[in-house]
């Protein structure tokens, strides 16, 4: 397999334990995609078509808008599983 991964794509902070979290995240979608239900379906589909009806200038904003939203989410997720695993600062391990 090639490590299409340079460690120039990633910004300079991120962490050597960061990096092999998204490898191994990114192999994980790719091989086993998600199947999604007949209601997610459908929900991509209705942003299809009202993306389809934005102008050029509403969907750029509605973009940034929804990778902030992505980001904050990520950052949330990075949260709690340092919580859940017991590496954020205030805990204790038992």
């Amino acid at each position: 397999m090639v490590d299409t991964y340079k460690s120039n794509y990633y910004p300079i902070w991120t962490s050597a334990s960061d990096i092999t979290f998204m490898r191994f995240f990114s192999e994980l979608t790719m091989n086993q995609p998600m199947k999604l239900s007949l209601e997610q379906q459908f929900s991509i589909c209705s942003f299809a078509t009202q993306v389809q009806n934005m102008s050029h200038d509403q969907a750029k904003d509605f973009l940034v808008k929804l990778y902030e939203q992505m980001v904050v989410r990520e950052a949330t997720y990075q949260e709690l599983l340092k919580h859940q695993w017991g590496l954020d600062s205030g805990s204790t391990m038992a």
